[in-house]
């Protein structure tokens, strides 16, 4: 779980989650304190979720399955009142990833920031990443 504030004078800390049992199938994101959460991707398989702010209140989630030799990542953002998210944005790995196991977000006003740990030809290593808002 990863949590986030959308800055001064936004209100909200969200946090996301994976639901589902025994295997995720959704990658949820809720306002700390109320009752219903939003679902941001039904996406069978996942291990790990995070999310980050922006200066300008948007809230990037990232989710990712790490498996061997299936190692996938994405990202979505939302609007400015963290109520709507636009299109799934698939974030290409480095050749020979063979598991994802953490992701680490940094979001600025044109971009988010990604670094990843991962395994790459059987070598556990951090890489980084941009990923660019839609237009």
């Amino acid at each position: 779980m990863a949590a986030a504030s959308r800055g001064q004078g936004r209100g909200g800390v969200y946090t996301t989650y994976l639901s589902g049992w025994p295997t995720a199938h959704a990658v949820d994101l809720i306002r700390l304190g109320a009752k219903t959460a939003t679902t941001v991707s039904r996406f069978t398989g996942a291990t790990g979720s995070t999310v980050t702010a922006d200066p300008n209140g948007r809230l990037w989630v990232a989710w990712y399955r790490g498996h061997l030799s299936a190692s996938v990542l994405f990202v979505r953002r939302s609007d400015t009142a963290a109520k709507t998210f636009g299109k799934v944005h698939q974030v290409p790995l480095p050749g020979g990833t063979s598991v994802l196991w953490k992701v680490y977000l940094s979001a600025q006003s044109g971009r988010l920031d990604v670094l990843a740990l991962l395994t790459v030809h059987g070598n556990i290593a951090y890489w980084t990443t941009q990923v660019l808002p839609p237009k």
